[in-house]
């Protein structure tokens, strides 16, 4: 360049991480918090109808299958905390440090305030095996360990979420944020399925 000074235009910045803009932060909300919101709107909706949280969770019984169970076991692992420290890692190494250090920083942070709310707020919020141990109509996916305590909330959905409206966040295009909100919700469903937690 002229005169020794640096290009700007020769500063790497890997293609999947979009600069500071403005109008691409509000699209992403938009993508990830609008259905966001729609969902909580419905899931309110049914849990006000529902007159036992226990009859309700029963009632998604019907709705198991082999190839459900082996595809919920895979998808759950999406928001266990060691794939979200795998993602964190890989940003931080090979696609942008301040991406990664942002997602790990929201992780930590996630993870914290979801073991004090079960540990200490909602100590006495007891999953699914607790109560219908006995129960017939409750299906056990096979290889998955069945937990009695810390119900609420569930430490994989929150982590999903967090990752991927980090990802979200970070990428900033309409689509993948509408799929990353879709693979969140995803993982919250499949510890419904796995009877690992109450809607």
């Amino acid at each position: 360049t002229a005169m020794g000074k640096p290009n700007p235009q020769t500063t790497p910045r890997h293609r999947f991480v979009t600069p500071i803009d403005r109008q691409g932060l509000r699209s992403t909300l938009l993508w990830f918090l609008v259905p966001f919101s729609l969902f909580l709107l419905i899931a309110g909706l049914v849990l006000w109808q529902s007159n036992d949280l226990k009859e309700l969770h029963l009632s998604f019984q019907g709705l198991h299958s082999i190839p459900l169970d082996y595809t919920f076991k895979a998808i759950t692992f999406l928001g266990d905390g060691i794939f979200v420290g795998i993602i964190a890692l890989l940003l931080l190494l090979f696609v942008h440090l301040r991406a990664g250090l942002f997602l790990l920083t929201a992780s930590v942070i996630d993870s914290v305030v979801v073991q004090y709310l079960k540990r200490q707020v909602f100590a006495d919020h007891f999953r699914p095996i607790h109560y219908f141990r006995d129960n017939p109509d409750l299906i056990k996916v096979p290889g998955v360990e069945m937990h009695q305590n810390f119900s609420f909330p569930s430490g994989h959905t929150a982590a999903a979420f967090c990752l991927y409206f980090a990802l979200a966040l970070i990428v900033r295009r309409k689509i993948p944020a509408l799929l990353f909100f879709v693979v969140a919700l995803l993982v919250g469903y499949s510890r419904i399925y796995l009877n690992q937690h109450f809607l």
